[in-house]
Formats: C-alpha cells, structure tokens, sequence
C-alpha cells in the first residue's frame, strides 16, 4: 500500500462523503465491488497471481451491527471493523487499492468493462468481481430493529453461545424458522417458540416441541419491548401480554445481492445454486453466482463472477 495508494483511497471517501468535484480514474485488470471478507479474499487471491486489483467497498457490511466475530477460525471474539483493518492491510502488502465509494453502473466500451463510481470517480477493468453480500430483511415488528446485532440475533452458530442459559424466544415468522429451534435447546432450558407468522398450528414439529417441554404461543407479536435502560425486556403480544426475553432469534430472510436483481436456478451438474441476472439477463452475457453449501439454511459463501458484460446495470 503506497502512499500514493493511501493519498487515493482517501481522496475517494472524501468524494463519497462530501460530494467533491475532483475525480480519479483507474485501469486494473480486476474491480471487485464489494470490501468485506468476500470481496478481499478475492482481492488477496488475484494479487496474489500478479492481478492489478482495485476494492470499491461502500463501508456497509453485513455483520457492522455485531460487536464480535464468532465461529471463524482465527479471529475468534475480534470485533468486526477489527478484522477488516487486519484484511485491507494484508490486500494491501500485494498492492490492491481499496476504494471508499459505490458503484452506480457497469458498461462495456471498446477498451473493457467500465464501471462508474459515486462522485464521477471511474474503474476500468478486465474483469469484475461482484460481492456485495447479503442483505438482512426483519420481520415487521417494531422495536425489533432496536436490538439487532445485540439481543436480537439470527443465527444460533455465529451468537448462540453467548445467549445460553438465559430465556430465548424463536420468533418465528415462516418455515424456516422451524430450521434452527433443535439448536437452542441445546443452549438453554428456557426456550419460547413464538408462531407470529408463516407456520400452520398443526406442523408436526410444534407438537415434537411441546412434548419435550417447550413453551409455544401462536400469537402475532405486537412490538418488541425495551427496559428502562434501553435493554430488551421482551415481546408484547397482540392481547397485550408479554414474554420475557433476554435475546430474541428472528427468522430474518435475507437477499444476496438483491441490488443486482439475481435470480436464482437450480446448478445443472453440481450441489451448488448458481444466480443469473433477470431483467437484465439480454444484455449481460455469462453472469454466475455460486453459493457453496445449501442455499437456504447457515451461512453460505457467495461468490459472483462476471464474465462478459456486454450492456449496464444498476448496482451497489
């Protein structure tokens, strides 16, 4: 990471930020949209085959609410924005550029594929590399957004561990959120399954839950309460009752990059999905996305892929 680098990045977010006039142009053989761990680690790994990189990441990642990183080898317990510095340096030792801004549009012209940036600032590159991540849609349950990243969790893997042994209510608000519930008895005794939503009273895995000694209540939830402190105190229920609750799992749905309007299709050989652009799908020739592991349940990898882009699009 040069200082001319550095001069440039900052140059870039003051841009983004304040909306300066002056702009700056780069020519790379790779853009990558997108500068969490996704996006750097296709940095880190193209530069590492001698690739000019430049990272254009807006500062909006996914896991910003979280004060911890869990379940990831190595940087067990780091807090986010921690491991983000650690993995720019690292991009940066290869001489990737990490670009403070978004990308509004991707064109082709005779020279490649051009992709324009807030500010005016442009990126011309070979290749492009989409990964932008997931976006979290909560139910509709005011207050709920309140505690998100804190008692409000999603995922019994990455923020299970830290609410054990204390009162856990499953919101539930679709089948899915059926998926995890096993998980949670094993974190605590004092399990709430909450059916706001989405679950017929007569699946089969209420009554498994009710026989083991879980709590359920088929009841839309009214609010999410806070304490005198700001702290979560529990749900209040559409009679006007409450349950106690020291962390909520929400079964949040979420878009991988929804902002590049991606579909999703079955993978014709592997155990993979792969996502093609819909309406957009004339003027964008070979655009894949792979997401390793199953599609709809954990924490897959998401991995974009742009081969030939032959018209524009819209994207974050």
């Amino acid at each position: 990471h040069t200082p001319q680098d550095h001069a440039a990045e900052q140059h870039a977010d003051s841009a983004h930020r304040h909306g300066a006039h002056a702009t700056i142009e780069r020519t790379v053989d790779v853009a990558v949209v997108g500068g969490s761990a996704a996006g750097l680690a296709a940095a880190l790994q193209l530069a590492r085959q001698r690739r000019s990189v430049v990272v254009i990441d807006s500062g909006e990642p996914r896991n910003a609410p979280a004060a911890h990183m869990h379940s990831y080898l190595g940087h067990e317990g780091r807090p986010p924005a921690d491991f983000l510095r650690i993995a720019r340096e690292e991009v940066r030792s290869y001489g990737v550029e990490v670009l403070r801004g978004c990308v509004t549009d991707v064109t082709r012209d005779e020279t490649g594929l051009r992709a324009a940036l807030t500010g005016g600032h442009v990126v011309r590159a070979r290749r492009v590399v989409a990964a932008t991540g997931q976006v979290d849609e909560l139910p509709d349950v005011p207050g709920l957004a309140d505690h998100w990243g804190g008692a409000v969790i999603h995922c019994p893997f990455c923020h299970g561990y830290e609410a054990r042994d204390g009162r856990i209510v499953a919101l539930v608000t679709s089948p899915m959120g059926l998926h995890p519930l096993p998980l949670l008895r094993q974190l605590t005794a004092d399990l709430t399954v909450l059916i706001h939503a989405g679950v017929d009273t007569d699946e089969p895995q209420l009554q498994t839950l009710r026989d083991a000694g879980v709590t359920v209540v088929v009841q839309p939830a009214a609010a999410v309460v806070s304490d005198a402190a700001g702290g979560l105190r529990g749900i209040r229920l559409s009679d006007g009752s409450e349950i106690a609750a020291d962390t909520i799992l929400a079964s949040n749905s979420s878009s991988y990059a929804s902002r590049l309007m991606i579909d999703e299709v079955e993978h014709p050989v592997a155990r993979l999905h792969h996502h093609v652009v819909g309406t957009l799908q004339h003027r964008v020739q070979r655009i894949r996305l792979f997401t390793q592991g199953h599609p709809h349940g954990g924490c897959p990898v998401h991995i974009l892929i742009c081969r030939r882009a032959d018209g524009q699009r819209r994207c974050r």
